[in-house]
């Protein structure tokens, strides 16, 4: 059955078991959403708790916590969602987490990452906090995929929110010495399913669609010191970026020649706090 259409769905599964001993279990209900651009094993976080992949409250050492993903179109990964507890007492932060996705057909090289520090000021409460990724990663169609938490910290305990009812479709991956003699290696079978959302939205990072063929992506949006710029073009031209203050008058200025694809880092730190315009020029119209 194909799901073609938003929304939540539930499954109902009832087995005709006349004779049997216990008549009254042998029914079974579950329900999931089918949503645009999100994917999670583990979108609901009623219930969850923290958990440490080492069982108890002892060092994460070096394992790494994930979810299996299977792309079955080509797309793009913006962002991803995750459920991690604030350290708690001073000591156990800052912790410096890598946020890492892998193409399970070549396990040994990441694809692409992006580090996030645990301190103080990270949400509490049992919540998701989006981590972009700059640049965003490209999935390809028939691709499996491992996106996975882990720290290199030896000293301070390192958990994540998740659900211990079990991992009904074995997509949890652990990397650590699970195997024969303390072997290293990604292991499925876990009793839990940890809390990451794949975010496919381009809207997330203030991706835009121009009349002029180009796909431009700015973020984050306010800025405090560096304000992210991704120009992708379906042919090559030239392209000026500008941004103009709430006068009008150009206060940055980037040129980019024959450009098909670009990204910059653009520092606003001096910039005196308040409105600007960004405005792209080309051959064709240009946005503001």
């Amino acid at each position: 059955y194909i799901l073609n259409e938003l929304g939540t769905y539930t499954l109902n599964v009832s087995l005709d078991a006349s004779g049997d001993f216990t008549p009254d279990n042998n029914t079974l209900s579950t329900s999931f959403e089918v949503t645009d651009y999100v994917y999670s094993q583990l979108p609901n976080l009623t219930g969850a708790t923290a958990l440490s992949a080492s069982g108890s409250a002892a060092p994460y050492r070096t394992f790494k916590v994930g979810d299996f993903f299977f792309a079955r179109n080509d797309d793009v990964l913006y962002a991803v969602n995750v459920a991690m507890p604030r350290p708690v007492g001073t000591a156990n932060f800052p912790l410096d987490i890598t946020i890492e996705v892998y193409n399970s057909q070549d396990i040994n090289n990441i694809v692409n990452l992006v580090d996030y520090t645990l301190d103080n000021t990270h949400p509490s409460g049992t919540t998701y906090k989006t981590i972009l990724f700059d640049p965003p990663i490209e999935f390809s169609a028939d691709n499996p995929y491992i996106i996975a938490m882990s720290t290199i910290d030896t000293e301070k305990p390192f958990k994540f929110f998740g659900k211990s009812d079990g991992d009904l479709d074995e997509s949890t991956r652990v990397n650590g010495p699970f195997g024969a003699g303390g072997a290293v290696n990604w292991f499925r079978g876990w009793s839990f399913t940890p809390g990451i959302e794949a975010i496919f939205n381009p809207d997330i990072t203030g991706v835009k669609h121009i009349n002029s063929g180009i796909e431009l992506a700015v973020y984050p949006n306010p800025a405090n010191q560096n304000l992210n710029l991704r120009l992708v073009s379906a042919s090559a031209q030239n392209t000026r970026v500008q941004l103009l203050d709430v006068q009008g008058r150009v206060v940055l200025s980037r040129q980019y020649n024959q450009m098909t694809q670009t990204f910059d880092s653009i520092a606003v730190g001096d910039l005196a706090n308040g409105v600007y315009t960004l405005q792209i020029l080309t051959d064709k119209p240009c946005l503001s």
